[in-house]
């Protein structure tokens, strides 16, 4: 009797393969410019580490900072997290930023995860005024009505999610990836508001950044430089 092999690769779906390889990718070409950039501050260790990952090569830094009061300047929070998982979604409304952002983040604990169109009844994201409703924006209450219950309730499980009272910061979210591995939402009041899903940090030479699935566009994956002292209102910590 033969035994027969598949490959899980091949049952992937085409554009899931697409975006997996866009964001493997990217985060190699993140971690070069991380390594160039600690290589080049600190050219002691070219000879030797020119070969070592960036996380050994952090360490490394670190510890000749902490033994020399000659070495070069390196903060001690320079490295990079990024959490895998997740799938990219597009918003199917203008106003559903919020549900497609639970689309995106669901995708990390569900294959497939719920539709938007599920997703949108539990956040109720419709202006039930109207005859049928249309489709709306929602509210941070609204959408923790989504994260919190179970899912044979419809939800994502996620009972012990929560939206803090105060504006969150960079350290903030980075400690949430950090300590918890999860993606979060962060909502943005300027320009407009909009609704997107986190799952990643990097910090370089003082420069910080987020990482960034935005629902309203098309693979919209980006980094985005947080300013010092700048703060993000809107975040919903999905644990």
């Amino acid at each position: 009797m033969e035994t027969q092999v598949s490959s899980y690769y091949n049952q992937i779906p085409v554009e899931v393969k697409k975006q997996n390889i866009a964001i493997w990718e990217q985060q190699s070409a993140v971690n070069e410019e991380l390594k160039n950039n600690l290589l080049s501050e600190n050219p002691e260790l070219l000879q030797n580490y020119s070969e070592m990952g960036v996380s050994q090569l952090t360490q490394s830094v670190t510890k000749a900072k902490t033994s020399s009061v000659q070495s070069k300047t390196l903060l001690l929070d320079d490295g990079i997290r990024i959490i895998s998982g997740l799938t990219h979604y597009t918003q199917y409304y203008s106003d559903w930023c919020g549900v497609a952002t639970g689309q995106i983040i669901s995708s990390k604990y569900m294959t497939p995860p719920w539709s938007q169109y599920h997703i949108a009844d539990m956040m109720q994201a419709y202006d039930y005024s109207t005859n049928p409703p249309t489709p709306s924006g929602t509210t941070i209450n609204k959408e923790l009505a989504y994260y919190r219950p179970s899912v044979d309730d419809g939800g994502l499980g996620k009972g012990n999610s929560y939206s803090p009272s105060e504006d969150a910061t960079w350290d903030a979210a980075r400690n949430e990836i950090e300590y918890y591995r999860i993606p979060l939402k962060i909502g943005r009041v300027q320009p407009t508001a909009h609704a997107r899903a986190c799952n990643g940090w990097m910090a370089e030479g003082g420069n910080r950044y987020l990482l960034f699935y935005d629902p309203a566009s098309y693979g919209s994956i980006y980094w985005e430089y947080v300013s010092p002292g700048f703060t993000y209102n809107n975040f919903i910590y999905v644990r």
